[in-house]
């Protein structure tokens, strides 16, 4: 074989082989240590990569953690500030009530005020209309 054999695929290089099986058993057995070689070098970089991929993996769902347990804090927070809100609101609406039934009962004081008045506005009209002898 040539000089070339590094710059050869695997496939490439078990044809070769092939080739070579019986007509140059030293070029066979070198041709397959080099395919070894780089199938070896292959597995290396596979193995490699796949660390890369296994450690960016491990960063997202750490950083996936982390926006979960930001998220989960964020909804206790407006869970107690709903809570608040709504204890708020419950007060407002009974001061609303008491506020209601005392206007209530003014305005009734108002117009009991305002019939004594039109009684004795009518009191006088009729005084006024029949003098006394």
């Amino acid at each position: 074989m040539s000089v070339d054999e590094g710059e050869l695929s695997v496939d490439e290089l078990l044809k070769s082989a092939a080739i070579n099986s019986k007509d140059q058993p030293l070029a066979w057995n070198k041709t397959i240590a080099i395919a070894n070689a780089k199938m070896g070098l292959e597995n290396n970089n596979l193995i490699r990569r796949t660390h890369e991929l296994t450690e960016e993996q491990i960063k997202a769902s750490n950083r996936a953690n982390e926006l979960t347990e930001k998220l989960l804090l964020s909804n206790e927070q407006a869970s107690r500030d709903n809570e608040k809100n709504a204890e708020l609101m419950n007060n407002a609406t009974l001061q609303l009530a008491k506020s209601t039934k005392s206007l209530n009962w003014a305005t009734w004081v108002l117009v009991g005020f305002t019939g004594v008045q039109a009684v004795i506005a009518i009191a006088q009209l009729y005084v006024s209309m029949h003098p006394s002898k």
